[in-house]
């Protein structure tokens, strides 16, 4: 049975919701946090004190939260560090999360990242600056820059990382397992990486787009 799919009759006010490997959860208006899933490990158990959360992200089996003070509280399972906020991270604005790999988005349009590199996903591309918006796929990532371009990093073995030339007017990223979804000023979405499963095939005259959103293999 997968509990994911089914959250809890009580949960009400949810402002924001974070799917992880057999797992999901919601933020609500006041603050605080409810999980449910299949999984295992320990992603259940919310640490004490967390009440003022504003966003969360989800990975394999971990999530991470973002405090209203612009710091960082993570959880669950440990074994490439990726629970291991750095010390003294703060002014956070945006986290993202990737399957063993975590991101946070400073103020000052910086990325912070931790946790499984062997894609080099956790090296930050030297001189990364402006950036407004992450988004983490299994073991690359996205950063959406101020001026509308978009950087990529990781692992690349289905061009997921390796931007379309001439991508500009760039207002928002997702990022799938491997493939990567941008929508533009104009409505309309690019994509690129894995096709296999028709995940990057843009549905002709596709047009007034005002979100996107990628699952691991699937596109919306």
């Amino acid at each position: 049975e997968f509990l994911q799919a089914r959250p809890p009759a009580n949960l009400v006010n949810a402002k924001q919701l974070a799917a992880g490997f057999q797992f999901t959860v919601a933020v609500r208006t006041n603050g605080q946090l409810v999980v449910w899933c299949s999984a295992s490990g320990n992603v259940k158990t919310i640490p004490g004190g967390l009440t003022n959360v504003t966003s969360v992200a989800a990975g394999k089996y971990h999530i991470l939260a973002l405090n209203g003070n612009g710091t960082v509280t993570a959880w669950g399972n440990n074994t490439y560090s990726q629970c291991n906020v750095p010390a003294g991270l703060t002014g956070v604005t945006a986290v993202a999360a990737g399957e063993f790999t975590s991101y946070a988005l400073k103020s000052d349009g910086t990325v912070v990242a931790w946790g499984y590199n062997a894609y080099s996903q956790a090296n930050i591309p030297a001189g990364l600056t402006g950036v407004t918006a992450i988004e983490a796929g299994q073991y690359f990532a996205l950063a959406l820059k101020s001026d509308g371009t978009v950087v990529g990093w990781g692992r690349n073995n289905s061009a997921q990382r390796t931007i379309p030339a001439g991508l500009a007017g760039v207002v928002a990223i997702a990022a799938g397992d491997e493939h990567s979804l941008a929508l533009k000023s104009d409505g309309s979405v690019v994509a690129w990486g894995r096709a296999t499963e028709g995940q990057t095939m843009v549905p002709a005259g596709l047009a007034g787009v005002e979100s996107i959103s990628a699952g691991g293999r699937n596109s919306g």
